[in-house]
């Protein structure tokens, strides 16, 4: 768990923690969601992203098949809208699996 400390990014070390399942880093500054690094970490269950600086979520991040709680509220996304970060986790990764370009 990383509490609000203006993180600009998701720390490098963090991707190397294999059995995280709850990764908590709302409040901060980070900009960009690093999907290939997340993807790594088969346990992570919950990710919470809220009130940080993410404007674009990739589509890749519907991926991340184990994620049952995914938490983008707050950031100035303009791809999905809001309209769609609301609508929960499994339809929002279901949202994003169908952007992906194959």
């Amino acid at each position: 768990m990383l509490l609000p400390s203006r993180f600009g990014e998701v720390p490098a070390v963090v991707y190397k923690l294999k059995s995280l399942e709850t990764l908590l880093i709302s409040g901060n500054q980070v900009a960009q969601i690093d999907v290939s690094s997340l993807r790594q970490l088969d346990k992570l269950s919950s990710l919470d992203l809220q009130n940080n600086n993410i404007s674009v979520v990739p589509p890749e991040l519907g991926l991340c098949t184990n994620l049952r709680s995914l938490l983008l509220s707050g950031n100035p996304c303009r791809n999905p809208r809001p309209a769609i970060l609301n609508k929960g986790t499994d339809a929002l990764l279901d949202y994003l699996r169908g952007r992906i370009v194959q």
